[in-house]
């Protein structure tokens, strides 16, 4: 393990700053052990986020019934287990 972790090592470009040394050793770690970084919290919280102001986006002013799309007979046969007004609460 300590000879591939030296190779890998050596793959690398000897940084001028001390303190970059420890990015390279986390790189050559997760290239020999085959783990990645977990997110931290705040990252995960903020992909959070995004997700729900895309899914909040688009149009604010209220459509009437009338100019509702009527979902695919097909598709509402698909979704068995669901009442209409679920599969309406679900495609409105």
């Amino acid at each position: 393990m300590w000879g591939r972790f030296k190779e890998e090592f050596a793959l690398y470009k000897q940084p001028d700053n001390p303190k970059d040394v420890k990015k390279i050793l986390e790189r050559v770690h997760q290239s020999i052990s085959g783990t990645s970084k977990p997110l931290n919290q705040n990252a995960i919280n903020a992909q959070q986020q995004k997700v729900k102001q895309a899914a909040h986006g688009g149009t604010t002013v209220a459509k009437s019934p009338s100019e509702k799309k009527s979902l695919d007979p097909r598709m509402r046969a698909g979704l068995k287990g669901f009442d209409d007004k679920e599969i309406d609460e679900l495609f409105t």
